[in-house]
């Protein structure tokens, strides 16, 4: 059953590039994959390699249940719930001694943030992240 799923066919193919190009704008999995108070495991490439994958797992979640209305609307559903409450790094706060943020995306959904020791925090998002330039900022503090 799970190859039946996971094979790929033309149409899962073609509905892999609209999400492919959904998830570039606002992705599932920001730049910054893990981030945590003072760590930050940051990476472009695996970060879209992850959303490509997850693009894929959904066109053929999608594709297998078109015969179905019920599953489909279901399975619409729980793509939506997925992507709309997985938590998504918006910045990362080093801080300390000049401080410096990176910034990955903006949100616009539930934004919070989480510190610990030497004022580092990272900012996260429940809800839909649009993808900015990866930028950082020093913060002086003067």
């Amino acid at each position: 059953m799970l190859k039946e799923l996971l094979t790929p066919k033309k149409n899962k193919i073609l509905l892999v590039i609209p999400f492919a190009i959904l998830f570039w704008f606002f992705p599932i999995i920001s730049r910054s994959i893990i981030a945590i108070p003072s760590i930050n495991v940051s990476s472009l490439i695996f970060s879209l390699i992850i959303n490509l994958a997850i693009a894929y797992l959904f066109s053929c979640l999608i594709i297998n249940n078109l015969n179905n209305k019920k599953k489909l609307i279901l399975v619409i559903c729980i793509i939506l719930a997925i992507y709309l409450l997985i938590p998504k790094v918006t910045s990362f706060y080093l801080g300390d001694m000049g401080g410096k943020t990176k910034t990955n995306c903006d949100c616009y959904g539930i934004d919070w943030s989480v510190s610990s020791c030497c004022h580092s925090s990272v900012n996260y998002c429940i809800g839909i992240c649009k993808r900015n330039e990866d930028t950082s900022s020093w913060d002086w503090g003067g």
